[in-house]
């Protein structure tokens, strides 16, 4: 063997490893992947002039230009069984047609398809004929129905043709109209969204005028046709009926009327009353009762053009001046939600008016019936009906009847010594003076007139068995409550079984000490519209029953406390105190529209509480909201910021946070102890941790955590899901520390 095969020798395993790696790589390389398909069009609704759909495809080394497409229609066959699902993807499909195409794109004969809902779907194919393995899907409709033909009418008015279309039922899918008009010397055609047309008319023309209308595809109603005549000029034309029946309520007559050629103001009007010359003021004929007597008496009205074409009227009407009879025996219901008044029908009465009066003086009209009844949503110490003839005359008002079952006794002095039945202050003698312990008995009630002042001074105290209750007045005036005494321990207002209604009320206590409110056992309060100021305590809760405050003010240094409550309600509010809510529980606590602001803590709860929060912002120096054992809480659309932990819940309890910030604290949520947490559609911001669960589970889903130190940190044993969660600017997003 010489040299140059020995050199060969040498060389040949180096060839076969090259050949080697050169035959890998044309392996790997040549490796093919199927195209991408979407669909361009959104369109979702087509009509009579065809389907257009247009897609395109991606390919790792096929051109777009290069690729071809295969598609498929599909009739869509809705369901029939009760809840079914909705979605169209998943209904029954019936092919209809099967096409490829060179284009990206498909043209689809509406027609031959005919009306329904089709799902289209198309796939891209390459050159080395690999099509997409996922088709690319598009629902839509044929509507192949026109409108019903629309209907018409046309009026000459001052020289103009106005030409109106309408409907009894308008198609929901109505794009506009098109209208022609058509005469020997003229011709117009407009097409526009909305059915009214108005254009110039030409004097000795008659118009054809044709109207169809149209859908949002292009489906055409069938035509309707009518005719205008512009070729004379006719006298004035009168559109108001003139009544029959004339009264003292009234006092003119408005006149409707137009001419086929001349504007309104170019129309001269004469009119008489019984030879009695009528006044004409901006097209109404006025009325003078002085000098017309009761019984039949002839209008004659006369309309006359610019040209001396004259339209007259005469019409008999019947002048009655006699107001009809007072109603009498009437009687009251007392409704949950307001008062049906009842009376007996009054002779030649043909409607009624009913009236309110808290002082039997100034009285409020409340509204008009053809009935013997009608109801009252508004309060009033006293209602009272008079009675309308056809003719509009109006009787007297009628002996009033009370709104109340007990008849009150009005405090005749400054000074309220005791209390033996239901009672009533009025801003006669105000202000009120309560000088030691005044109780308002069960069955009982105390009621006041909006603007009354009560002053608590010396031992003075209220202990409530029965109704201490504002009654409703056309007066803005609040009532005050003062404290003008040092405390003694006791609540300034007790509430024993009783119940308070109160509203634009103010609370004022320069002493800022005390209790405002102490609730036992069955006690209700509802106030609404107050101010509140000054007291160490606004309300102490024993086991009672309801504490509702609405569009009210409060600065306290504490807010709510107590053992529990069954219902408490705040909506609207602005509370500012140095604690909020601090309770053993609260079975229902519904927080709406309300501002708390607090220096040490927001809320506080032992267990066994239902806590729902929304559309509110809550923000404290310190703590948060801590609620233990057997807690729910809903937080919706609302804030919370506090210091040290904005919202922490313990042994068995759940949060639901949907919709809501969470910002600026040490801790944003805090679960301990087999508790569950479910986060959605919200955002944590700004905190040292924004989640923290020990032994608990946690959901989050669609959420935001941005700017934490940590934004979750899981510990000990929990399940947690998360799904649709942003992770921004955090310097770590989860932790996990686990046993």
């Amino acid at each position: 063997m010489g040299r140059k095969g020995r050199d060969f020798l040498l060389f040949l395993p180096i060839l076969l490893s090259l050949l080697a790696l050169f035959s890998s790589c044309a392996q790997v390389s040549g490796r093919i992947n199927p195209p991408e398909t979407k669909i361009e069009t959104k369109t979702q609704k087509f009509g009579p002039s065809g389907v257009t759909i247009a897609f395109s495809g991606k390919d790792e080394r096929t051109p777009p230009e290069k690729l071809t497409y295969a598609y498929w229609v599909y009739r869509l066959v809705e369901p029939t069984e009760k809840n079914a699902k909705s979605d169209p993807f998943t209904f029954e499909r019936k092919p209809v047609l099967e096409a490829s195409s060179t284009v990206a794109q498909a043209a689809l004969d509406s027609q031959r398809l005919k009306e329904g809902q089709f799902l289209f779907a198309v796939v891209a194919v390459n050159e080395f004929g690999l099509a997409d393995e996922s088709p690319a899907e598009h629902v839509f409709r044929i509507d192949l129905t026109p409108p019903a033909p629309p209907q018409v009418e046309a009026i000459l008015k001052a020289g103009k043709v106005k030409v109106a279309c309408d409907y009894d039922d308008t198609p929901e899918d109505l794009a506009g109209y098109a209208f022609t008009a058509l005469s020997n010397n003229d011709s117009r055609t407009t097409e526009q969204p909305i059915g009214i047309w108005t254009f110039p008319a030409k004097l000795g023309e008659v118009y054809e005028i044709e109207v169809y209308a149209y859908d949002d595809v292009g489906n055409r109603s069938k035509t309707a046709t009518l005719e205008c005549d512009a070729s004379e000029d006719h006298p004035p034309v009168l559109l108001t009926a003139l009544p029959a029946l004339l009264g003292v309520k009234t006092v003119e007559i408005e006149l409707d009327y137009y001419d086929d050629w001349d504007s309104q103001t170019q129309i001269a009007i004469e009119a008489t009353i019984s030879s009695v010359a009528l006044k004409i003021k901006d097209g109404r004929l006025q009325i003078n009762y002085d000098q017309l007597s009761e019984g039949t008496n002839t209008i004659l009205l006369e309309l006359k053009d610019t040209n001396k074409h004259v339209h007259r009227v005469q019409k008999e009407a019947f002048v009655d001046l006699t107001p009809p009879q007072i109603p009498d025996e009437l009687s009251i219901q007392n409704l949950s939600n307001g008062y049906m008044v009842s009376w007996k029908k009054a002779v030649e009465a043909d409607s009624y008016a009913l009236y309110g009066s808290n002082d039997g003086n100034d009285w409020e009209q409340i509204g008009t019936t053809n009935d013997q009844k009608l109801y009252s949503p508004q309060r009033f110490l006293h209602f009272a009906v008079s009675a309308f003839d056809k003719a509009g005359n109006e009787s007297h008002i009628s002996y009033p009847v009370r709104t109340y079952d007990e008849m009150y006794s009005p405090v005749i002095s400054s000074t309220i010594g005791s209390i033996g039945g239901n009672t009533l202050l009025t801003t006669l003698f105000s202000p009120y003076l309560i000088k030691s312990h005044l109780v308002i008995p069960d069955n009982v009630s105390l009621a006041f007139e909006r603007g009354v002042e009560i002053t608590f001074v010396d031992e003075g105290e209220l202990e409530i068995e029965g109704e201490l209750i504002s009654i409703p007045s056309r007066t803005d005036r609040y009532t005050r409550f003062l404290i003008q005494r040092e405390p003694n321990g006791q609540p300034f207002i007790k509430v024993g079984k009783g119940n308070v209604w109160l509203e634009k009320i103010i609370f004022e206590n320069p002493g800022k000490n005390g209790w405002l409110f102490a609730m036992s056992r069955n006690s209700n309060i509802l106030i609404n519209d107050a101010q509140i100021k000054g007291f160490e305590t606004v309300v102490c809760c024993n086991s009672s029953d309801s504490f509702q405050i609405t569009e009210s003010e409060v600065e306290a240094e504490n807010f709510v406390v107590g053992d529990s409550v069954k219902n408490m309600k705040i909506t609207c509010s602005a509370i500012r105190a140095k604690n909020g809510i601090s309770l053993n529980n609260v079975q229902n606590l519904f927080l709406s529209e309300t501002i708390l602001e607090c220096g040490e803590s927001l809320m506080t709860t032992s267990g066994l509480s239902n806590i729902k929060i929304e559309n509110s912002t809550l923000l404290s120096s310190r703590n948060g909201i801590q609620a233990q054992k057997l807690t729910v809480i809903e937080l919706f659309d609302s804030s919370i910021s506090a210091s040290n932990t904005a919202l922490a819940i313990n042994g068995a309890s759940s949060l639901n946070i949907r919709k809501s910030k969470i910002s600026d604290s040490e801790v944003g949520v805090s679960a301990m102890q087999s508790s569950y947490v479910s986060i959605s559609e919200s955002v944590i911001s700004g905190c040292d941790r924004g989640v923290q669960v020990v032994n608990s589970d946690l959901s989050i889903n669609d959420s935001t955590f941005e700017q934490n130190a940590t934004a979750v940190a899981l510990q000990g044993r929990n399940a947690f899901e998360q799904k649709k969660v942003v992770f921004t600017g955090n310097d770590l997003d989860i932790s996990r520390d686990e046993p």
